[in-house]
């Protein structure tokens, strides 16, 4: 079968980059109103992408001073009961650090454990205690701002062993 020499070249863009341009395009041109809430999942519904590129172009556009994440989501949440939410807002605090440390090994032991950490966290979500890790989450933030290192990685530590048991 004879190769052909010349052709169009393929697009190897990464998935993130054309989220972000799209996303980017859209806020320019007014598609998205300023003020207006964005919102991973159906934002992730419109290319037909997951909410993992989606997260990362809006962190990136967040960065550009396009799009402005707002704090207290996952503590409003958890006072409405909308476990779905705290889980959402749950996963884009935590996703900051491991998305900054650039470590795939780390993402993909995540990727693995995942479905076990979430059933602990619906578990604590859908419990008094999980308003508790609101002050937690916040004081982990206050830390990691501060630089405090040791600290974080306590509160960290104290956040993660305090979830319930994900066995049935």
């Amino acid at each position: 079968m004879p190769i052909p020499s010349s052709g169009p070249g393929l697009d190897r863009g990464l998935l993130r980059d054309d989220v972000h341009r799209r996303l980017r395009d859209a806020i320019v041109d007014g598609t998205f109103a300023p003020g207006e809430q964005l919102r991973d999942l159906e934002l992730a519904a419109w290319p037909g992408v997951s909410r993992t590129p989606v997260r990362e172009a809006l962190l990136r556009l967040a960065q550009g001073g396009l799009v402005r994440a707002l704090p207290g989501r996952s503590a409003a949440a958890l006072a409405a009961g909308d476990v779905e939410e705290a889980l959402l807002a749950d996963d884009e605090l935590h996703g900051v650090p491991v998305r900054i440390a650039g470590n795939r090994a780390v993402e993909t032991v995540l990727e693995q454990f995942t479905p076990t950490v979430r059933r602990a966290e619906r578990l604590r979500f859908a419990s008094l205690q999980g308003r508790e890790s609101v002050a937690q989450h916040d004081e982990l933030i206050r830390l990691c701002a501060a630089g405090d290192v040791a600290g974080a990685a306590a509160v960290a530590y104290d956040t993660w062993s305090s979830l319930p048991s994900a066995e049935p």
